[in-house]
């Protein structure tokens, strides 16, 4: 708890612990606020999404998902051609499935994710016919919960009433039916549009910025935060086989950013010791920025 007010102080109002850290400890304290300074206005969790536009022009692109999809639009928006713009359709934990309904922690139930997705289908179908649709998704969080290590809820649990077949744990079923609903959205969108996928970007299980300035201030000398490629690999492997079914299906366009953050046998959370990551598995700004050549090529720069 001190470590992590400590580092929040640091950004806002504790001007007198700044001449205390090194070069490198403030570089890493600050990648906690290396976000999209936009994310409060363009990005929600319940009710209307704001449709936020970055740039100046005719719409080039439109980035469509959940919160993994809000931290790269600003990437998406760098790597457009210069005269055109980039909108911002995103919702916290709301994957990319039309109709799709959240179960709340109360036990209710939202449609606000579902009726997002269906009507952003039918805005491209209407106004944004050809325009690249990159959807961006933490795909595996839904396939198998989340991995983070400060998780106090159950792993297991389902939270997404799809096609209405509600389950209260993630099993094979639950997957086999998200998959299923997961991949018709998607095709249903290509007819109107050329798709973009991003496959999922390693989750690096602790908060990288603040792990890695808690063990430089205690002077050790591998600060690194990592995952073994295998265990990368594992939660992604039948994401991987569905994206590469769903590309031959529905010419959908997939972009595998493994290479950017690991090597043949860590995924990594720092590029020589400047966080990728504003937490345990969203990219910051910085982190984001090592994607602009691959989201280039979709228009073959």
């Amino acid at each position: 708890m001190l470590i992590t007010a400590i580092i929040g102080q640091l950004i806002y109002d504790s001007d007198g612990l700044l001449w205390r850290l090194s070069k490198n400890e403030l570089i890493i304290a600050e990648a906690i606020q290396d976000r999209n300074p936009r994310s409060k206005q363009c990005h929600v969790e319940f009710g209307e999404v704001p449709g936020c536009k970055y740039g100046d022009g005719e719409v080039g692109a439109i980035v469509l998902g959940d919160s993994h999809a809000q931290s790269v639009v600003r990437s998406v928006e760098k790597s457009t051609p210069e005269s055109e713009s980039t909108l911002d359709w995103t919702m916290s934990s709301c994957p990319t499935i039309s109709g799709v309904k959240r179960v709340l922690s109360d036990g209710t139930t939202s449609e606000d994710c579902g009726n997002f997705v269906s009507s952003s289908i039918e805005k491209i179908s209407k106004q944004y016919q050809g325009v690249p649709i990159f959807i961006v998704n933490r795909t595996p969080l839904y396939l198998w919960g989340a991995n983070d290590a400060d998780w106090k809820g159950e792993r297991e649990k389902a939270n997404l009433i799809i096609d209405e077949k509600r389950s209260s744990v993630i099993d094979d079923n639950y997957r086999t039916n998200f998959l299923a609903q997961f991949g018709s959205t998607i095709c249903q969108i290509s007819q109107y549009a050329p798709v973009v996928v991003l496959k999922t970007t390693p989750e690096l299980i602790n908060d990288v910025p603040k792990t890695m300035f808690k063990r430089a201030i205690q002077g050790k000398d591998d600060i690194r935060v990592k995952i073994p490629m295998s265990d990368y690999l594992s939660r992604s492997q039948q994401v991987d086989a569905f994206y590469a079914d769903l590309a031959r299906r529905c010419d959908v366009t997939i972009i595998d950013p493994t290479d950017t953050f690991c090597d043949q046998e860590y995924c990594y959370g720092d590029d020589e010791g400047r966080p990728l990551y504003f937490d345990d598995d969203h990219l910051s700004e910085y982190g984001a920025s090592k994607l602009i050549p691959l989201f280039k090529k979709v228009w073959g720069q």
